[in-house]
């Protein structure tokens, strides 16, 4: 499956590492270099770095290409054309030669010693997954997450570990992943908006060692120019709908295992998530009055069956019940605290 990508001009001068960092990069420049001195104050030293240039129109390439000159750790891959975060991933994950990957945003910080923590802990219990905790900065404060984290000490399967926890974060940068794991499920990353959150939970079905650690290594900073905030396209609200279908389907699909309930949760909290975040910020009238249509339409068929998720809590059944357009308005107060 990876074979699609071409190994030219990739480096080979380290045939064996023991991590593969994986970072995308699109218009990074503001922010790229201190992500790379996060990495090269690392106290773990043996990782390769792959950045992929998705077409970038400020000099993040640039910058990129002095990286790969100063360190023979990192290799420099540029897109054809504008692909997108999980296309990139793909791309790196086909080329990685270490034992383990971590995947790191190119305008995000790490801890000086997450590779050496992560690492040792992943290799003592022979771990597909291992997950950490992360701070979210936004707006001058800074915030652990998750709040309600619970210690998992003991070696479990993806799917008790989703059903089983209070708090599943559905991104990639908080783990560290066998490299092995990952390239024997064949699972890539889709090519659209939201592509860590069918990633996740496919990898996690198929983990059968999994445990998560009390270290906060991620630094997750909101910019003006993040999906968070950033102005919501045509091209969203449509990727937004493909990950409602790729939702559903993966619901009726987990209907008789353990992680069902937990993917329940996803998929039924996610109508007021997606509506809220992404949908009632396009500027486009039509589109939106379709894309809510569909919405609403694709929940009614599932309507009282939110009354029934063991994962949903009592007021988040009661909004959705009403309407997810109405949960939607009251996402503030809809939210897990």
């Amino acid at each position: 499956m990876f074979s699609i990508f071409s190994l030219e001009g990739f480096k080979t001068s380290q045939m064996n590492v023991k991590i593969s960092v994986i970072i995308p990069v699109f218009n990074a420049s503001k922010y790229v270099k201190d992500t790379f001195n996060s990495l090269q104050n690392q106290t773990f030293k043996d990782f390769e770095v792959i950045f992929i240039n998705d077409r970038s129109t400020d000099n993040s390439l640039e910058i990129l290409k002095d990286f790969e000159i100063k360190d023979s750790r990192v290799c420099v891959l540029s897109n054809k054309i504008n692909k997108g975060a999980g296309y990139s991933r793909n791309r790196g994950i086909s080329l990685a030669k270490g034992d383990y990957i971590y995947f790191l945003d190119s305008d995000d910080l790490i801890h000086e010693k997450t590779l050496e923590i992560l690492y040792n802990e992943s290799t003592k219990y022979s771990l597909d997954i291992l997950e950490g905790r992360f701070y979210k900065i936004a707006d001058g404060q800074k915030k652990i997450n998750p709040k309600n984290f619970k210690l998992q000490e003991d070696i479990v399967t993806g799917q008790y570990y989703f059903n089983n926890l209070p708090h599943i974060s559905i991104v990639v940068w908080d783990k560290l992943w066998k490299t092995e794991f990952i390239k024997s499920t064949g699972i890539v990353f889709d090519e659209h908006r939201y592509e860590d959150v069918t990633f996740v939970i496919s990898m996690f079905i198929k983990a059968k060692r999994v445990k998560n650690i009390d270290f906060a290594f991620y630094n997750y900073i909101e910019r003006e120019n993040s999906i968070v905030t950033s102005k919501i396209t045509d091209k969203h609200i449509k990727e937004s709908l493909v990950l409602v279908e790729d939702l559903e389907s993966r619901y009726l699909s987990t209907k008789q295992e353990e992680i069902n309930p937990i993917i329940e949760k996803i998929f039924f909290t996610g109508f007021a998530s997606i509506l809220s975040k992404t949908i009632f910020k396009s500027n486009n009238a039509t589109l939106r009055k379709n894309a809510i249509k569909i919405m609403v339409k694709t929940f009614s068929k599932y309507r009282w069956d939110v009354l029934k998720a063991k994962k949903v809590g009592l007021k988040e059944k009661a909004l959705l019940f009403i309407s997810p357009v109405f949960a939607a308005k009251m996402y503030g107060i809809f939210k897990s605290k």
